[in-house]
């Protein structure tokens, strides 16, 4: 189960790259500068820059600890050097590959992870906000919602974050992550 929750806070939260700033992708999701995906298809992201900026100062030891002391610039250390660079490799919405990446990562990283999670949940960050044509969320946030509400406390808040991006392609990835682990 930890590795699940783990999981889900990678894929929402902490991220890869090194671009200076949000850009497209041709995928259609949003990428901060660490390589963090936000959104996709028919969807536009606000607020990504200024996210990124606020959780990297709220948790700066967290991801110092994760990363290295040098992960403002991309340049990975830290107990999860090798997680971010095969990270690093993943394309948007390939759950795949960010599944083989978490599941090769050190216990010292997922518990570094963990940290990071705990901590962005904490901070009093507003996150990137995705609309989609048509809507927001979609079948995959509901299905989602529906299994945070079942889940233990202890991970609730990353489920409903998740959720509260409202971003369909997110959620799927993090509903299948969840199903996977016998969560949902």
């Amino acid at each position: 189960m930890k590795k699940l929750f783990i999981g889900m806070v990678v894929l929402a939260l902490a991220g890869c790259g090194s671009d200076s700033g949000s850009s497209s992708t041709s995928s259609g999701a949003t990428k901060d500068k660490f390589g963090n995906c936000y959104g996709g298809t028919g969807q536009e992201c606000t607020g990504v820059d200024e996210y990124t900026d606020c959780v990297t100062k709220a948790c700066d030891a967290e991801y110092k600890d994760m990363l290295g002391d040098d992960f403002m610039n991309g340049n990975w250390g830290g107990k999860c050097k090798d997680y971010m660079t095969c990270n690093i490799a993943c394309e948007c919405g390939d759950t795949a590959c960010f599944t083989k990446c978490l599941a090769d990562a050190t216990q010292d990283c997922q518990d570094a992870i963990a940290a990071i999670g705990t901590c962005v949940m904490a901070a009093s960050c507003d996150q990137p906000v995705c609309k989609t044509t048509g809507g927001n969320g979609g079948a995959n946030c509901d299905a989602l919602k529906a299994c945070c509400d079942k889940v233990m406390d202890a991970i609730k808040p990353a489920c409903d974050a998740a959720v509260k991006l409202g971003d369909d392609n997110v959620c799927k990835q993090n509903l299948d992550s969840w199903k996977a682990g016998g969560i949902c």
